[in-house]
């Protein structure tokens, strides 16, 4: 089959699978978070934003996976100057204090990986895949933070 035609396939495919079951209570789930939002303050953030910390994270991050959206891997933190642990300590920091995630760390994609090990014998459908969202590396250094 053509490349855009699988493609095709694959994004009805997703649309369909993260789709509400009841539209309209979907809706009203979401005003209701909305309306709880705009007076939500949250607590004060305790996180550690230290720059040994964000090194620590660094350092744990695990090899050879696939790039993210912005074609960042492990390899690049972990391998750049130390100073980059500095600058991001206190990016995080600002982004804790403002309150405010940058739009680039709402970004991902979606790569559909097979469920089964025998791909290679029978012809694949859409269920046959499960997807797996890749999201920005520096927003993984940031939450990770946020949960040590």
């Amino acid at each position: 089959m053509d490349n855009e035609v699988i493609a095709d396939k694959f994004r009805c495919y997703f649309i369909n699978t993260y789709k509400a079951n009841n539209d309209g209570r979907a809706n009203e789930l979401h005003n209701t978070y909305l309306s709880m939002r705009e007076k939500y303050y949250g607590l004060p953030t305790l996180a550690d934003f230290t720059t040994e910390a964000v090194s620590r994270i660094i350092f744990d991050l695990t090899r050879g996976k696939a790039a993210d959206i912005d074609g960042l891997t492990a390899e690049h933190l972990q391998y750049s100057n130390p100073v980059v642990s500095v600058l991001l300590a206190k990016l995080f920091a600002l982004i804790a204090l403002s309150r405010r995630p940058p739009v680039g760390f709402k970004r991902s994609y979606i790569v559909p990986i097979p469920k089964s090990n025998d791909c290679r014998s029978k012809a694949l459908s859409c269920q046959d895949f499960r997807g797996i969202a890749i999201s920005p590396l520096l927003s993984k250094v940031f939450e990770n933070c946020l949960l040590t």
